[in-house]
């Protein structure tokens, strides 16, 4: 009996601690996959913030810290963490050379046939009076409207390897001084649009163009010298003065036959349009920003044409001068008023001097004001309005512009 009990004792005892083990192992595999689950989220919330700082934080720091002159260097983009580069665009900075060897095909000379002279072979003749890049593989061509502004004019495209071809169309933006030139043509080497906005004063710029209309290819390095400058062009006596506004100054050399050309960055992508320079200075020229070029491109593409904010008068200006010796504002003297127009609804009529647009003066020219806002904008014209009596007094119009009418 007493080795019977004590077995029975033993059983007993040992079974219980069977059953406490089991349930301490689980609990420590459950523990163990919480803290690799744990691990795992902690490994990769350090990877997206790792990648967050270095994207964003990390450059607009070091910008902050050269703007403020802690540092020095350049707060131009570093495209290894661009967000907004892709994968045709290069990541490093390329030397001259590189750059004028990847975008010198993109580039053409435009020129007139000279309708009189003809060459041996019984072709009519071509004079180069301009540049151009191509923007589109299938065609595309950019360059300044006073290249082409003669409307009657028969123009050629030249490119890099000789090869002419005829437009098909030409859209003319006058305001902005920008043509879109339509050829047939397929598999074209286009230039990368870059971003006039991120642009530094100092940075590297190269232009290449056809100067004096007999070197084409020729190529000039610079600066950038002067962000959003002001700039008026035409004599005002002969030829109707135009202003220009938030364009890049570059000291980069630009001659007649440069015009339309393309100022390149060190990415070799087009950042802007050469079209300017100035009489009795040197190293001082101007380039459009790209900005206004890939606008006119969107329009073309949307809607096949060039699109133009319409008020629907015909002005004279009323120069300082003038305003001084009769007493009236300077401004815009309307001479006529077109039917269905807008200025015809809103209550314009002749006689009126519209002297600013949107709280902006009209001095140089009101169709450079109307041509910085776009179709469909209402915008905000303020009037001077005098009679017989010599009574006067200034207005304030709310305007809807319309796109002008063809023919217009």
């Amino acid at each position: 009996m007493e080795q019977t009990a004590k077995v029975t004792k033993e059983k007993t005892v040992e079974t219980p601690q069977v059953q406490q083990n089991k349930p301490r192992k689980r609990f420590i595999g459950l523990k163990l996959l919480f803290w690799l689950f744990f691990l795992c989220c902690f490994s990769v919330g350090f990877i997206v913030v790792g990648i967050f700082v270095a994207r964003e934080v990390l450059p607009k720091a070091h910008d902050w810290l050269v703007d403020h002159e802690f540092i020095s260097g350049s707060t131009a983009r570093n495209p290894i963490f661009d967000s907004n580069s892709n994968s045709n665009t290069k990541t490093e900075s390329l030397s001259i050379p590189e750059v004028v060897k990847a975008t010198s095909p993109s580039v053409v000379s435009i020129a007139v046939v000279s309708k009189n002279r003809l060459q041996e072979d019984g072709t009519k003749d071509a004079d180069t009076i301009g540049t151009g890049f191509i923007v589109d593989s299938k065609g595309l061509i950019v360059t300044n409207q006073h290249v082409v502004r003669d409307t009657k004019a028969e123009y050629q495209v030249v490119t890099q390897d000789n090869k002419t071809y005829k437009p098909k169309n030409i859209l003319r933006d006058e305001v902005n001084d920008i043509a879109l030139i339509i050829i047939d043509a397929t598999d074209l080497p286009a230039l990368k649009i870059g971003d006039a906005e991120r642009l530094d004063v100092g940075e590297t710029v190269i232009a290449i163009g056809t100067p004096l209309g007999e070197f084409p290819g020729s190529v000039t390095v610079g600066i950038i010298s002067g962000l959003g400058r002001s700039v008026t062009t035409g004599d005002g006596f002969w030829e109707a003065q135009k202003e220009y506004e938030g364009v890049l100054q570059t000291d980069a050399a630009i001659n007649p036959g440069n015009s339309g050309g393309p100022l390149l960055n060190l990415y070799g992508e087009v950042i802007g349009v050469n079209f300017a320079t100035t009489g009795g200075a040197d190293n001082i020229s101007f380039a459009l920003p790209i900005t206004v070029v890939t606008q006119k491109i969107s329009e073309y593409r949307t809607y096949n044409k060039f699109r133009s904010p319409y008020l629907g008068v015909t002005y004279r200006m009323v120069t300082p001068q003038e305003a001084e010796f009769y007493a009236v504002p300077a401004g815009a003297l309307v001479r006529g008023i077109a039917e269905n127009s807008p200025a015809k609804s809103s209550g314009l009529h002749v006689g009126d001097i519209i002297t600013k647009i949107n709280d902006k003066k009209v001095s140089g020219s009101l169709a450079t004001l109307l041509g910085k806002v776009s179709v469909g904008d209402q915008i905000t014209v303020t009037v001077y309005r005098s009679d017989i009596k010599g009574t006067s007094e200034t207005l304030t119009m709310k305007v809807t512009l319309v796109d002008r009418p063809a023919g217009e």
